[in-house]
């Protein structure tokens, strides 16, 4: 019986070219840099930096949350007194 073959990527980020990501209007695949398209490192190399960022954080077991918490102090226009104190805001 066959082993399966991981392929490893033949591209590091070090040294992926990023010119096409400072073109305009639609992309030709000359303008793409050359990738193996089974390996799923590279084609996450193609996202864009906030998306590998997420990858990156995630693909750790790490569990995300998409709410945002804030933390408020609110006082009066004359400065005189508290109106929210270490007031939690969930978003």
């Amino acid at each position: 019986m066959d082993t399966p073959t991981t392929a490893t990527p033949s591209v590091t980020s070090a040294f992926f070219d990023r010119s096409y990501e400072k073109t305009y209007g639609y992309l030709k695949i000359e303008d793409f840099p050359s990738v193996n398209w089974a390996v799923k490192e590279e084609i996450e190399l193609l996202f864009p930096p906030y998306q590998r960022a997420m990858l990156a954080r995630g693909g750790k077991g790490a569990i995300m949350g998409t709410g945002i918490e804030l933390t408020l102090n609110l006082r009066t226009p004359y400065n005189d007194r508290d109106l929210f104190l270490n007031t939690v805001l969930e978003l």
